[in-house]
């Protein structure tokens, strides 16, 4: 029975069922794959993609690959059985318009993992007690494998409160040393792992603590190595590359550079910003889901912003979506999980704006790019450094500090762009000193100038 006579097929992005058959990817064994396209956000992927109902107890129909956990889908009936608590699947919803992330899979591994230990062997139910290092001590000895033990540790940060984002990157990195060869119950292999990369000491360091966690968890003794982190002053366009950039890109990546160019938000934070936290009247912009801790804030934009944003489809109750078609309510969860598509959005239109205006450096301006040339811009133009903090939303003050190095480097002479004033009365002179002026000299007459970074 194929694909389509079991489950319609849906563009994992936007859920939309016009789809085009693109081609197919050919598997080591020599079967085929089914590739589509979709024609709305020209989103590709395959069959792999695609998922079927659960309370169906379907499996992947692209994967005939044994699989013990695939097993027990299609032979029990869970549909009474309650999932982990960070998922949001109903028995009987059709999870072909989730976004299933590669944490999500692995807790949901792990829930069929137990119940077949518990429930399924033919032996009758065992009891089984987890101990410190992750190890069953009753009724069977032997330890679980380290697909287990690294969701088991997923499962424990997300109990502890961390972040879905902070989980996949942790989620990553020990993958990561899994496929270099590390065995993750054995310190010096991951040691011998991680000096082996061919990369900065910053990364090494990373992976270090990502695994230091790891350990802690399942009790294993692990001293960190004396890898240090490198800092590095980031890139920092031009504004005229910058404008360059928006002016070349489509109509929601050129909004969505604008609104981080003025509020200097992170790219997640603006990704999040919702229709209500808009108030095109006074032109101010609401940042109420702020990243790594930072603090909500508010800002006054542009008119023309405010003309960019609300020429944008009202189509979801965020600003900014991937859905081509009004829907009631987005999930927020399924709508982070979007956010790869203006990173790729990117990446592509800044290539040809590079190629067009013949200018390598645009082709190196990130989202972030732009974060860190507004902040450089107002120490340039005199603002102190815990007005800046406050505006980026840092909670420590030790984080807007690199900006000072920064804009010393950027403009090494000072700049030469000032807007300067010629005043004679004390009045005037009051006025200017508050606006941020500075003094610069004064006539024979008592005329005095001052001037201001623009």
């Amino acid at each position: 029975m194929t694909l389509e006579s079991q489950a319609q097929v849906k563009c994992p992005e936007c859920g939309s069922e016009r789809l085009n058959k693109s081609g197919f990817r050919y598997r080591s064994d020599g079967s085929r794959i089914q590739r589509y396209k979709c024609p709305l956000c020209r989103y590709r992927f395959s069959e792999a993609h695609v998922k079927l109902n659960v309370g169906r107890q379907l499996r992947e129909v692209s994967n005939p690959t044994p699989n013990h956990a695939d097993g027990l889908v299609a032979d029990r009936d869970f549909s009474s059985e309650k999932a982990v608590d960070c998922l949001s699947f109903n028995g009987s919803e059709d999870v072909a318009s989730h976004t299933v992330t590669a944490t999500e899979k692995s807790l949901n591994l792990l829930c069929l993992y137990s119940r077949e230990r518990q429930l399924g062997d033919p032996r009758g139910p065992k009891k089984l007690e987890t101990s410190t290092t992750g190890t069953k001590s009753v009724g069977d000895a032997r330890k679980p494998s380290v697909e287990a033990q690294i969701v088991n540790y997923l499962i424990y940060l997300k109990n502890n409160g961390r972040a879905d984002s902070t989980i996949e990157a942790k989620d990553f990195q020990l993958r990561r040393l899994v496929s270099l060869g590390a065995d993750l119950n054995d310190p010096e292999t991951v040691k011998r792992a991680i000096a082996s990369l061919d990369k900065s000491e910053s990364y090494k360091l990373l992976l270090s603590i990502s695994y230091e966690g790891f350990a802690s968890k399942n009790g294993i003794t692990w001293t960190r190595p004396a890898y240090k982190q490198r800092d590095k002053l980031p890139f920092l366009p031009h504004e005229s590359e910058i404008d360059a950039l928006i002016a070349g890109c489509g109509k929601k990546t050129a909004t969505l550079l604008r609104l981080i160019k003025e509020t200097a938000m992170r790219l997640g934070e603006a990704w999040q910003v919702e229709w209500i936290d808009f108030d095109p009247e006074n032109r101010k912009v609401v940042c109420n889901h702020p990243e790594k801790s930072s603090k909500a804030r508010a800002f006054t934009v542009s008119p023309e912003l405010t003309q960019m944003l609300q020429a944008l489809p009202h189509n979801s109750q965020f600003i900014f979506t991937c859905s081509r078609q009004p829907v009631t309510k987005e999930d927020r969860k399924v709508h982070l999980a979007h956010i790869r598509r203006p990173k790729g959005l990117l990446g592509k239109q800044r290539m040809q704006v590079a190629r067009k205006l013949k200018n390598p450096r645009i082709a190196q301006i990130h989202f972030h790019s732009l974060r860190h040339w507004k902040a450089t811009k107002m120490k340039h133009q005199g603002f102190d450094i815990f007005d800046i903090a406050a505006f980026l939303g840092h909670r420590d003050i030790k984080n807007t500090v690199v900006y000072v190095h920064l804009e010393k480097s950027s403009y090494p002479d000072g700049g030469d762009d000032y807007t300067s004033k010629a005043v004679t009365t004390k009045a005037e002179k009051l006025a200017l000193i508050e606006a941020g002026y500075e003094f610069v000299s004064i006539d024979p007459d008592g005329t005095q100038y001052f001037r201001k970074r623009r």
